[in-house]
């Protein structure tokens, strides 16, 4: 995975290890366009999605391109909350029952879903690195960034341990 200044986009390949899970990437600023393929997926199943969708409620999720049984290949919109949708981060995620270890939102609801901070140039699990080494039960408190939020999605992310390649442009 890399940046680079001058085309403004940002290459990285994920080992998505839930299906079931949205997937959220703190990149530090909004995105103007991003595209994911599933390179584990035989039909490599594909979203593009930009930052002009959000106001075309059909299609706010972006646009999926996939094959169907006899090779036809479909392109179709993704409603919002089924591909990718931006968010501005901020919110806290506090890390709650060491023994567990669970999580917990702003609204004190569990949080179960995954972050990824790759704004080093890794990509990091926030969950799993930061707030078990920063404290014992309810003590450290995460601040997401902003980011993107990619959401479960059947034709995308079909099985656990998908192969994600995620291209992310600034503008």
């Amino acid at each position: 995975m890399g940046y680079n200044d001058d085309k403004k986009a940002l290459h990285l390949v994920l080992a998505d290890p839930d299906k079931d899970k949205a997937v959220y990437l703190e990149l530090g600023f909004a995105p103007g366009k991003v595209e994911i393929q599933n390179i584990s997926d035989a039909d490599l199943a594909k979203i593009e999605w930009n930052s002009k969708q959000t106001g075309v409620s059909a299609a706010a999720g972006g646009i999926l391109t996939d094959k169907i049984s006899g090779g036809a290949v479909t392109r179709e919109a993704v409603v919002a909350g089924s591909g990718i949708e931006p968010y501005d981060g901020g919110n806290r995620i506090r890390y709650n029952v060491a023994a567990t270890p669970t999580y917990k939102d702003e609204d004190d609801t569990s949080f179960t879903d995954l972050i990824y901070d790759v704004t080093e140039g890794t990509a990091q699990d926030v969950l799993a690195r930061e707030l078990p080494a920063k404290s014992a039960d309810d003590g450290a408190i995460y601040h997401r960034k902003q980011g993107i939020k990619i959401n479960t999605n059947a034709k995308l992310r079909p099985t656990t341990g998908n192969s994600l390649v995620i291209t992310i442009h600034k503008e």
